[in-house]
């Protein structure tokens, strides 16, 4: 994990737009037909978005894991503006949500909800069966690219004002975590460096898993749905 950082190519960032929307149709008749998929018998599943970006966007996900039988929640607090005060909140609907089903949650995260989402496996591994994050970059929140200027614009600031007390929590959610962990990552992303979405070991319990998606795709590209099902059991 030493090698040179893999920032986000031009011609990869100014496509995003134009693969997501490919990405959606090519994905289709996948997340329609399911015959042959593991069903999920009720248990629960949530599902955090990733910056400036909300239930709405992960809604062809959550509908395809709707129709596997799984019980599947968004995170249902608007549009995701980076406050990490929101983590809170989420903390409590993870809670409420192991305590209605009475069975560990499955969490998924994509891009900035995966670094939420490891936060969540950090304090609350007893609650949470397995976490899946989506070209989430947990390694460093201030790596340069698309991502990091997005986050300037929301703050007003050249440098990110992290508050002291979510210092700590972000270091140690770059480690390894007591959960079994899945990192989906793509060397096309054109938001984010791809080597920051990696897992620094791979063992029985944390797995990387390579696609070919755009990152503003992620939840709907087929590589990953097929990913994301291939891990649900």
């Amino acid at each position: 994990m030493n090698e040179p950082l893999q920032k986000p190519t031009l011609f990869h960032f100014f496509t995003e737009g134009i693969r997501a929307v490919f990405e959606w149709f090519g994905s289709w008749i996948y997340r329609h037909k399911y015959t042959n998929k593991p069903k999920g018998n009720g248990q629960a599943v949530l599902v955090v978005p990733g910056l400036l970006s909300s239930d709405l966007n992960t809604w062809p996900l959550r509908r395809m894991l709707k129709k596997m039988d799984y019980a599947v929640y968004g995170w249902e607090m608007g549009m995701n503006l980076a406050n990490l005060d929101d983590l809170s909140l989420l903390d409590q609907k993870l809670k409420a949500i192991y305590k209605n089903h009475q069975h560990k949650v499955i969490v998924i995260g994509w891009s900035l909800g995966g670094i939420y989402t490891r936060k969540l496996a950090l304090d609350n591994p007893g609650l949470i069966e397995q976490i899946m994050t989506l070209g989430s970059p947990f390694r460093s929140l201030h790596a340069p690219g698309p991502a990091m200027t997005t986050l300037k614009l929301l703050y007003r600031s050249n440098e990110i004002p992290i508050p002291e007390e979510h210092r700590e929590w972000l270091t140690q959610c770059q480690a390894p975590l007591p959960v079994k962990t899945t990192c989906i990552y793509s060397t096309i992303d054109g938001i984010v460096p791809w080597n920051l979405c990696l897992e620094s070991i791979e063992d029985d319990l944390h797995k990387n898993i390579k696609v070919r998606s755009s990152h503003n795709g992620m939840v709907h590209n087929l590589q990953v749905l097929k990913a994301i099902v291939a891990q649900l059991h």
